[in-house]
């Protein structure tokens, strides 16, 4: 009996995700930033999982409709008050502050030699205020809506960490999320 041999896929060449967390810290009265802040970004293992549906898009929902795509598409930012490092396994924030969810809308995609997505979220000054904030992350559409709890198709695409800030009325905070494409 002939013995078949499989052979693993090795590849000359790949595109990586990377990224960057920016957040600017405006008062709010008079729009003076008074600090910017900036991370690298920490992709997760779901980020995979997310490009590789959207590549599919294989399931059809009523009407035809691609499920897949608007299942898998940028959903929501969401803020929280935990500080435990941003690890690629992560499957949600660990303390999240559910009021201080926001729909992604704003979505610039700029063509060039790097591919970029940039991502960006506003928390005005009536926005969670008395939390200390110190985690970020961005989120799939999921199967219903943005808003929902994390599980099925509404997943983490990256998280991260960043410097406390003590959330007030005084100030507003622009979270800017750029994930570059690269090969």
């Amino acid at each position: 009996m002939a013995r078949t041999r499989t052979r693993s896929l090795r590849f000359r060449s790949g595109v990586g995700i990377r990224g960057e967390l920016t957040i600017h810290v405006f008062d709010a009265r008079t729009g003076a930033v008074l600090r910017t802040l900036n991370k690298p970004n920490t992709i997760m293992n779901n980020a995979r999982d997310i490009v590789r549906a959207l590549l599919a898009q294989r399931a059809l929902g009523a009407g035809g409709d691609p499920v897949a795509i608007r299942e898998y598409s940028w959903g929501s930012m969401r803020f929280g008050t935990d500080s435990t490092a941003a690890a690629p396994t992560q499957q949600d924030l660990y303390g999240e502050v559910t009021a201080a969810r926001k729909e992604l809308t704003d979505i610039q995609k700029n063509n060039g030699s790097v591919g970029e997505i940039t991502l960006t979220a506003t928390l005005d000054s009536g926005d969670a205020n008395g939390v200390t904030l110190r985690e970020a992350g961005v989120f799939t559409r999921g199967p219903t809506v943005w808003s929902a709890g994390v599980g099925g198709t509404l997943r983490m695409f990256s998280r991260q960490v960043h410097p406390f800030i003590e959330k007030t009325s005084a100030i507003r905070l622009e979270y800017t999320w750029v994930f570059q494409f690269t090969a």
